[in-house]
């Protein structure tokens, strides 16, 4: 991994954790919103956002952990 997004994951891991947390509000958001029919276009676009965020935290997670890996280090024994 290149040492600006290695430098990126390890000073910025909040930014995809709460884009992760972000994303779990906003898809159950979305799923409140489908109980109301004439709401189901938002809730659709609420699920699209909510998935988006999820998969960024998930991508950010997996990346972070194969560097650890690489590194030699067990999850959650810092960089």
């Amino acid at each position: 991994m290149n040492r600006p997004l290695r430098v990126f994951l390890r000073d910025y891991e909040w930014v995809h954790v709460s884009l992760g947390l972000l994303g779990n509000v906003i898809f159950l958001a979305g799923s409140i919103l489908f109980l109301q029919p004439d709401r189901q276009h938002v809730a659709t676009w609420f699920f699209v956002a909510g998935a988006t965020g999820m998969l960024i935290n998930s991508i950010g997670s997996a990346l972070i952990a194969y560097q650890r890996r690489v590194r030699g280090r067990p999850p959650g024994k810092g960089w």
